[in-house]
């Protein structure tokens, strides 16, 4: 079980560097504004929420949690391989776009760059959001447990999520530069799926779904922590120009 929460807590580390990196992609693309952090985070949660949804319904079925959730870590190292073509791509076609889109139509431009988001981000996003339903059904024996764990399980990953965060922002730059700070991300979800793969061939347990009262509950926490974290992102950039480092923060 140490091992495991180990891995998650690679794993939330990880999964941050990756959008960190888009952010200062679309910023570079379309400028610090508040508009490329915001989409950012919103083809992020889409993704996990999409993930969480399909992989969830899944997970009470899945024979092997562990190795399931191998295969997850590798779905988001192969989606995030596609920033490397798909970027460039973006970037070698956005002064034609911006030229004939800018003034005329910023609300298009706008919706461009949401749809730049949702493509290189929600794939990713979309594995990474079946990790804790799949890990769950690893961890979770019997109900009771439910209401102990699987927080702790959260909150390792979350813990590890902030860091990685703040370290893509802040730590890794100067040291592997911000390419090198995406492939570290990437090698370590290869590290994560190998290390669970041969964990998951030592045993599984079959899990338990969250109770079905939990759920509206869930999606009107979610909503409004992401409201709150939007909003910041719409007033900070006044004090500072650089939105993908307010939106790292927050």
């Amino acid at each position: 079980m140490a091992a495991v929460f180990g891995l998650f807590f690679l794993s939330g580390f990880s999964a941050l560097v990756l959008p960190v990196v888009w952010m200062r992609e679309l910023s570079l693309l379309f400028g610090a504004t508040a508009q490329a952090a915001v989409a950012t985070l919103a083809a992020f949660f889409l993704g996990l929420a999409a993930g969480s949804a399909y992989w969830g319904r899944r997970s009470r079925r899945i024979a092997r949690p562990l190795r399931s959730y191998a295969l997850l870590e590798l779905g988001v190292m192969a989606a995030g391989l596609g920033y490397f073509l798909l970027a460039p791509a973006f970037a070698a076609q956005y002064g034609m776009l911006y030229s004939h889109l800018a003034e005329p139509a910023t609300g298009l431009l706008q919706a461009i760059t949401l749809l730049l988001a949702l493509v290189l981000l929600s794939p990713a996003a979309f594995f990474m959001g079946g990790t804790l339903p799949v890990l769950s059904a690893w961890l979770v024996r019997h109900p009771a447990a439910l209401g102990r764990l699987v927080p702790l399980l959260y909150g390792v990953n979350t813990a590890g999520a902030a860091i990685g965060a703040l370290s893509a922002a802040f730590l890794l730059p100067p040291l592997l530069g911000h390419g090198g700070s995406y492939l570290l991300a990437l090698a370590l979800a290869s590290g994560i799926a190998l290390t669970a793969w041969w964990l998951g061939g030592r045993g599984s347990a079959q899990g338990h779904c969250a109770p079905s009262w939990t759920r509206p509950s869930t999606r009107w926490s979610g909503a409004s922590s992401v409201f709150r974290a939007a909003d910041p992102e719409r007033m900070l950039p006044d004090l500072t120009a650089d939105s993908a480092a307010v939106g790292t923060v927050v």
